[in-house]
């Protein structure tokens, strides 16, 4: 089985087309889980309004790619012919006319405000065993592979970015990216981990993070430089009460449960969400479970 931290989503084909995943579809029909995936599965043929959202999501996908493919002001050309295993690679645009390959590891290193885009023309693909490491501070979010070909991911390799593909992606056991995997014919996985970089942060297990831009959730201490304090027993009871309450009603929002639980009111209130100035907009379950998710508490 593959472990896949983050939503999966296919558009124009069915749901049919996501096997090997055990599908079981919410109550209303507008997207399924999977023992596999920490998130929700999005497919075309879900109920609405989940279609027109695909049909959004895809075109913003290739909106992203034609973007990205099509800047010109390139800081290396065809750099060291393609072959990146074993360099260091500072940020900048890349641009390739054949393939890409990794026979070892390659070292992206740069700020957490650097960016790094990789136009690749032909194929991609990174040999067993072999990593995408990260230095300085380089953030996943912030490294988009823009591939035409395919890509290949080999054996207990470890990716690091965005991949953009024109074609598909396939996956060998064992491998694993922190990122987003959006092609537009075809992703094969073979007992991968994908892991979305909205997610991902350096904190120490049990930590705090500024993640307010991220999912709008206030902190019971905001910070923005990831301290080492630890969550209090209160807010820690807190957490575990939100996540029980999720698992036994995902389709249930706070306004609903509040009505029926005393302790979900209790832990809600230990962990202040942002609203509107009016009041409105009370955050869904969802919302609570993707902040444990980002904290590691899930």
């Amino acid at each position: 089985h593959s472990v896949i931290t983050g939503d999966v989503g296919v558009s124009p084909i069915a749901q049919a087309a996501m096997t090997g995943f055990s599908l079981v579809s919410n109550t209303e029909g507008t997207f399924a889980t999977s023992a596999q995936v920490l998130g929700k599965l999005y497919a075309a043929n879900d109920i609405a309004p989940t279609p027109v959202k695909m049909t959004i999501a895809v075109g913003d996908m290739e909106t992203a790619y034609t973007d990205a493919a099509g800047r010109a002001d390139y800081d290396h050309l065809e750099y060291n012919s393609g072959s990146l295993g074993g360099l260091t690679l500072s940020p900048g645009l890349y641009k390739f006319g054949t393939n890409v390959e990794f026979t070892s590891d390659c070292t992206l290193s740069g700020s957490s405000q650097d960016t790094w885009i990789f136009q690749i023309a032909g194929e991609m693909a990174i040999a067993a065993n072999m990593k995408i490491i990260l230095a300085g501070g380089a953030l996943a979010r912030n490294i988009v592979w823009v591939v035409a070909g395919k890509s290949t991911y080999g054996a207990n390799s470890h990716f690091e970015g965005i991949i953009l593909g024109a074609t598909s992606a396939e996956f060998v056991t064992g491998s694993s990216i922190n990122g987003r995997v959006l092609v537009q014919t075809a992703v094969t996985l073979q007992q991968t981990t994908v892991t979305s970089e909205t997610t991902i942060h350096n904190c120490p297990p049990g930590t705090y993070k500024d993640v307010q831009d991220q999912l709008g959730v206030i902190l019971p201490t905001p910070c923005a430089n990831c301290p080492t304090n630890s969550f209090s027993p209160a807010e820690s009871s807190a957490l575990s009460l939100i996540q029980d309450a999720y698992t036994a009603h995902p389709d249930d929002d706070f306004a609903r449960m509040e009505a029926s639980s005393a302790s979900a009111a209790q832990a809600w209130a230990a962990i202040p969400l942002n609203i509107n100035a009016d009041g409105s907009n009370v955050h869904p379950w969802e919302t609570a479970i993707d902040f444990l998710n980002t904290l590691g508490h899930a």
